[in-house]
């Protein structure tokens, strides 16, 4: 496609890169940092066949070694969440939870995240409430909180200041997201400190045409060494802003180039999904890919020093190309590729609820992220060990 043909589209690109950051980003970005990652080839990784686990996963904890996983079936009027060590695949122990009233503080309907941080473990039932237990996962007190969400990331200000970035979404006639700053308070509801980002985006048509988008806007964010890095998968910028000091700064990935994927690769990304409730409802089903480009599809923590950026989503192999580069120089250390499954293909659709991400420990080649039975659609949750040749530092 020659230059002229794309002066168009660069210049849409550029007009909501600036569009897409809030006020509180024009007011406290302090300097731009360039990171060039001058890939000129991936670096080979060797793999084993994963170990599995039946289930969905809500999170690990590679600082303790835990991945928890929500089994399958429950027990009665409980349901039950495994703890597994994603050295040895051994079962570490279990929580049984009551099944019941959203509504209720220590009862849950679909608990779907976990996190272990500073001594306590926090749960999400669905997007109703957050359950705190200790550490000996003794219940200790419940938030409601009913927001729908991309992400969560629970983090401490300061010295006992208890807090948590939250990727908001809504979909209504003015759809958009945020990423905000919560405090979260015993037996109350968690109190906006301040807004990060906020930007709108194209809602998919909901009536008797169904649309699912694939290839979708999102976000992505968490803490990390007392900063927090956020990202709008529309622009090729990461924000690292310190909520000590209040100043933002931005790195610009400066060969992260627009994505557009067609509807045949939608159709390809929906091709896991059971219609027969929309037949039940007599809605037609259409998947679509997304309706702007997408400079990536993934920002996450990956090891000591380190951000991964998911850069290029191959829909025919079902890999990904993961770039790593140390956040504390900006340097770019090295690209791999790693296999996905059809619940990340959800986690770039509007079907997404926050729900079945990805986690990485490059340091340790290792690689937890969810899947589902082909011929069940029952979740699945896949420990991948990896290592590097050559890994740069």
């Amino acid at each position: 496609m020659s230059i002229r043909k794309l002066l168009p589209v660069i210049l849409l690109i550029t007009i909501s890169i600036f569009t897409a950051c809030s006020d509180h980003e024009k007011k406290t970005i302090q300097n731009t940092l360039k990171l060039n990652h001058a890939i000129s080839k991936e670096t080979p990784i060797e793999t084993n066949d994963p170990q599995i686990a039946e289930g969905y996963l809500m999170g690990v904890s590679f600082e303790k070694n835990e991945v928890f996983v929500n089994a399958l079936i429950p027990e009665g009027r409980k349901g039950t969440i495994i703890i597994i060590d994603p050295i040895t695949g051994e079962e570490k122990r279990k929580i049984q939870y009551p099944i019941g009233d959203p509504q209720s503080p220590t009862d849950f309907s679909e608990p779907s995240y976990m996190q272990y941080h500073n001594g306590n473990y926090y749960l999400i039932d669905r997007c109703n409430k957050i359950v705190v237990y200790d550490s000996n996962l003794k219940y200790k007190y419940s938030s409601m909180f009913f927001k729908f969400r991309y992400f969560i990331d629970f983090y401490t200000l300061g010295q006992q200041q208890l807090c948590f970035l939250f990727g908001e979404f809504k979909l209504q006639e003015n759809t958009y997201f945020n990423i905000d700053l919560y405090e979260l308070k015993f037996n109350k509801k968690p109190g906006l400190l301040e807004n990060l980002h906020k930007s709108s985006f194209t809602p998919p048509i909901r009536g008797k045409v169904y649309q699912i988008i694939h290839f979708d806007s999102s976000t992505w964010g968490f803490e990390k060494d007392g900063d927090i890095y956020y990202t709008d998968n529309r622009t090729n910028i990461i924000y690292k802003y310190n909520p000590i000091l209040k100043k933002t700064s931005a790195i610009e990935s400066t060969d992260l180039k627009p994505m557009k994927y067609s509807k045949e690769d939608a159709e390809t990304a929906g091709h896991y999904k059971q219609d027969s409730w929309a037949k039940r409802r007599k809605l037609k089903i259409v998947y679509l890919p997304g309706p702007e480009a997408a400079f990536h599809f993934g920002l996450y923590d990956v090891g000591k020093d380190k951000l991964g950026i998911i850069a290029d989503v191959d829909i025919k192999s079902f890999t990904f190309r993961l770039d790593i580069f140390n956040c504390k120089n900006n340097r770019y250390l090295q690209s791999i590729r790693l296999p996905f499954g059809e619940t990340f293909l959800r986690r770039i659709s509007s079907e997404n609820m926050g729900y079945l991400d990805s986690y990485f420990d490059v340091d340790r080649g290792l690689y937890i992220w969810p899947d589902v039975d082909a011929e069940s659609l029952d979740g699945q949750v896949k420990i991948t060990r990896f290592k590097i040749k050559n890994a740069a530092q």
